[in-house]
């Protein structure tokens, strides 16, 4: 998304510090996952696990986030006002898991009905 928003329609970069971010970037996303220093991602990852990977190689150039501040949405908007409060973010994740158990369950329950019926044909 840096990329995206510091290029120039002909593709080349805005300033010279936005170039120097943008090559030292490529150079870390470049390296196999093993050799960056804060990532413990392995080569044969998934795509939430590469997802993680380029995060973290973002965090190491840009720097770490500012508290209180959401990186790439400007001054105003504050973690509570973008991703809700820590209390409703967990509650989230709870209705989630418990989605998940659910959905688990009822495909199991699926498959013993259609193999008790299967049974009971023959």
């Amino acid at each position: 998304m840096f990329a995206l928003t510091h290029t120039r329609k002909d593709g080349t970069p805005v300033d010279d510090h936005s170039k120097e971010i943008m090559d030292q970037f490529q150079q870390l996303l470049s390296q196999p996952e093993g050799t960056s220093s804060s990532t413990s991602a392995s080569s044969g990852a998934s795509t939430s696990v590469a997802s993680t990977y380029v995060d973290e190689i973002y965090t190491q150039v840009m720097g770490p986030e500012r508290h209180g501040r959401v990186r790439g949405y400007g001054f105003g908007p504050t973690p509570t006002s973008i991703f809700g409060s820590t209390s409703r973010r967990r509650s989230g994740v709870i209705l989630s898991t418990q989605l998940e158990n659910a959905q688990e369950m009822l495909i199991a329950a699926e498959q013993k009905f259609t193999t008790a019926t299967e049974n009971s044909q023959m």
